[in-house]
């Protein structure tokens, strides 16, 4: 492949990535640069990706089960933009459908919807979708707990403990507030 086409797909493949609010399936990215090679999105995507670390770029692409790919912040860069850009990544709703999870993860989507009500199912799907909550299959259920991408977003460790730690911290905090 020619230099100038491959920089073409590299410049399509960043701005789907940027431009999406959820992971992009590596189908959806061959589709778009008109490509049946999978191992050249993945070279194109790990160019990309050591760009970004090589250059102290402030974005990072994460790698999701599936096979999909999600453009985020790096670490570093999270907490100073979430105190000055007010653009939530997730409705009220969402939001306390996804602290339930991350809380009592792992925890099935039955004790979920018992305690959420019947729009905590939809959530679920809107959660997975983003890449924040993974299920697996659990009897007649789905046991659901945080993902990597969760831990990056807030900024720390993918461990249940911590995860746990941290939302209790903020509850102490918004209750002292109050």
């Amino acid at each position: 492949m020619d230099e100038k086409r491959k920089a073409w797909m590299k410049a399509v493949i960043e701005s789907l990535l940027y431009a999406s609010d959820k992971p992009v399936e590596l189908q959806r990215l061959m589709n778009a640069v008109g490509t049946t090679s999978k191992s050249t999105i993945r070279e194109i995507i790990n160019e990309i990706s050591t760009e970004y670390e090589n250059s102290n770029h402030p974005f990072r692409i994460k790698k999701l089960e599936g096979e999909r790919y999600f453009l985020c912040l790096a670490p570093e860069y999270s907490e100073i933009v979430r105190k000055h850009v007010k653009k939530p990544l997730l409705s009220t709703a969402l939001l306390k459908t996804l602290s339930f999870i991350a809380y009592h993860q792992p925890v099935s989507q039955a004790v979920l919807a018992a305690a959420r009500g019947k729009e905590a199912y939809k959530h679920v799907r809107q959660l997975i979708e983003k890449g924040l909550v993974e299920a697996e299959k659990s009897g007649r259920t789905l046991l659901l707990r945080t993902t990597q991408l969760f831990a990056d977003y807030f900024n720390i460790k993918n461990n249940p403990q911590e995860i746990r730690k941290y939302i209790e911290g903020l509850l102490e905090k918004s209750s002292g507030k109050s």
